[in-house]
């Protein structure tokens, strides 16, 4: 009867672990379940950061061509082009003939930084010269015209329409396509 008694114990002391394993609605509330949603949104972050370090390879490669560029530009115009929507490719040849990669630039016509932001048209107020705040208001104003006009007319606006030929646009998008 003893043996019975300890058999029928050491099985219930196993069979519970097995059984909550099991069935995970009767944990005892003092243990943490498992938050799906939060797991979901940190395999959405990984994923979004793999697509950007892909993206700033692409854009690096066309720096690299142009023989300018620096790591931290690459991510920069990778982040940025993916949250307008716009071409990396596209973006990071913009920079190249814009500016030559060099945020401290600045035109005849007083554009300022990596994409050269006319802070007379655009009055953004804020420091052009800093990559981040380039790349921000430049990838706006392209995205707002890329999506208002379409690509090649939306790079010739950008532009500022100074060249009737689209010679700016073809540059732009030749420099992005070769690999």
């Amino acid at each position: 009867m003893r043996q019975l008694f300890q058999l029928g114990l050491l099985l219930s002391v196993l069979a519970i672990p097995i059984y909550k394993w099991v069935h995970p609605v009767l944990i005892p509330q003092n243990r943490i379940p498992l938050d799906v949603a939060a797991m979901d949104r940190e395999w959405d972050r990984a994923q979004e950061q793999a697509k950007v370090e892909r993206d700033a390879k692409a854009a690096n490669e066309v720096f690299t061509r142009f023989g300018c560029g620096w790591e931290d530009l690459s991510l920069l115009t990778a982040r940025y082009s993916r949250a307008k929507k716009l071409p990396v490719r596209v973006v990071a040849a913009t920079v190249a003939v814009e500016s030559s990669c060099r945020p401290d630039a600045i035109s005849p016509k007083g554009a300022i930084g990596l994409l050269q932001i006319n802070e007379k048209v655009w009055k953004t107020g804020e420091d052009l010269t800093d990559p981040e705040t380039n790349m921000k208001w430049g990838t706006q104003i392209l995205s707002d015209y890329v999506r208002q006009y379409g690509l090649v007319e939306g790079l010739h606006r950008y532009n500022g329409m100074g060249n009737p030929t689209d010679e700016y646009s073809t540059k732009v998008l030749q420099i992005s396509a070769r690999r």
